[in-house]
């Protein structure tokens, strides 16, 4: 988003310079950067919830 927004280069320089290929990628980055800032490009965490940790006793009796 800085290329375009600094240093004005249009969206196939940025493609090319980067190495993208699809034209869908860099549209939906612009309209998320439009909407929520540079705060909604961050990565966000994805797949499931790591399992909680077990208890420090192992057996029933403990």
């Amino acid at each position: 988003m800085q290329l375009f927004l600094n240093e004005g280069l249009s969206k196939p320089q940025i493609m090319k310079e980067i190495g993208i290929r699809s034209k869908s990628a860099p549209e939906r980055w612009a309209r998320e950067y439009r909407v929520g800032g540079a705060e909604a490009l961050a990565p966000t965490r994805r797949g499931r919830r790591p399992k909680p940790a077990k208890p420090a006793y192992a057996t029933r009796e403990e």
